[in-house]
């Protein structure tokens, strides 16, 4: 593990010893669940992201033409 130095406005250093101590953690620990958790969660939207990316197009146009006309086809364009 590496140490690291923070500087934090006086308020937020409030607020993250109070939220600490509700946790029964001390502040590094706290700080290093709330960056590990925000790391796992990009991790995670980013596999999610990838994934719907990778799959095959749900309505496909190939060998057909949509007419502008066909697109725009409904009642509330009328």
């Amino acid at each position: 593990m590496k140490n690291v130095t923070i500087t934090l406005p006086e308020k937020v250093y409030k607020y993250a010893r109070i939220l600490a101590a509700k946790k029964s953690m001390g502040l590094s620990s706290l700080i290093r669940d709330l960056l590990s958790n925000m790391m796992e969660r990009e991790e995670n939207m980013s596999s999610i992201v990838d994934s719907y990316l990778a799959q095959e197009p749900y309505l496909s146009t190939e060998n057909k033409k949509i007419k502008r006309e066909d697109i725009y086809d409904r009642k509330v364009f009328r």
